[in-house]
């Protein structure tokens, strides 16, 4: 679930490391996407409780489509908050139509990381089966 935080993470590594300009991409990819994600995940965490593994799969499948309001409902209300702020201006100051078209993000990322999700669970359940080892 905290995969989306792995990449602003792993370009800060980056920034460190001398590469310039993916410093603001990484702390642009936080402020837009990490502040309602952390609510979504909280929410997604209270609700998995006592819930069956056919449930948990069918949200799992169905997480970007329900992430999405999230993250236009913030895109909205960070829009109306600081609005003409410097803060705005250095996010790229969006238009309103900004805060829907990241919608299409939202679902192009999200199901690459429900993908690896599902393969990475797939892989555990072969592994705990014995079907294939991994060699030492």
């Amino acid at each position: 679930m905290f995969l989306p935080f792995a990449v602003p993470v792993l370009a800060l590594c980056l920034v460190l490391a001398g590469v310039g300009n993916i410093f603001v991409l990484s702390i642009a990819t936080l402020a837009y996407g990490g502040v309602p994600y952390v609510v979504f995940v909280f929410l997604a965490w209270r609700w998995m409780n006592g819930k069956t593994l056919r449930q948990l799969t069918a949200f799992g499948l169905l997480s970007p489509v329900i992430f999405a309001p999230f993250q236009v409902m913030f895109m909205l209300l960070l829009r109306v908050s600081v609005n003409g702020t410097a803060l705005w201006r250095w996010l790229g100051n969006p238009n309103l139509r900004d805060c829907f078209e990241i919608v299409y993000f939202v679902l192009i990322f999200g199901y690459g990381y429900v993908s690896l999700a599902l393969l990475g669970w797939g892989l555990v359940e072969i592994l705990s089966r014995g079907r294939l080892t991994v060699a030492d």
